[in-house]
């Protein structure tokens, strides 16, 4: 599967001040204070630990960028391969249909740390593991 995940999460200890506050990074074209990041930056600040559970090999990152904007929001962007496992049932082919779900979890964080939500409402389940780590 060839996907792009994006994850957006809130650092406080990243604020910096923003344009009405004599700020330098203000950005014209998009109309934000941000500043953009190549994938090599990301070992320098706190990343919420959220991994594909079926993943059967490790993935093959295409490409990886972060944007961080002046009220201490991370907004991260990766496009990679990813090889999934899944159990399939033939036995109705040829008009069977097969599903194959990418189950997110977070290994390391806990519920009570994060609150982990989808943009634009969509739907999933939710549902808390062994230790409190949340998988949707």
């Amino acid at each position: 599967v060839e996907a792009l995940l994006r994850v957006s999460w809130l650092d406080p200890r990243l604020i910096f001040r923003n344009r009405s506050e004599d700020g330098c990074f203000y950005r014209a074209k998009s109309g934000w204070d941000e500043v953009a990041f190549g994938d090599r930056e990301l070992d320098n600040i706190w990343v919420p630990d959220v991994q594909l559970m079926n993943l059967a090999d490790e993935e093959t990152r295409l490409h990886s960028a972060f944007w961080l904007y002046s009220d201490g929001t991370v907004w991260w962007a990766r496009k990679a391969i990813f090889q999934l496992t899944c159990s399939m049932d033939f036995t109705k082919m040829p008009y069977d249909v097969q599903l194959c779900p990418m189950i997110l979890v977070g290994w390391r964080d806990v519920v009570y740390d994060i609150d982990i939500g989808f943009l634009y409402d969509i739907p999933a389940n939710f549902t808390e593991m062994h230790g409190g780590t949340v998988d949707w």
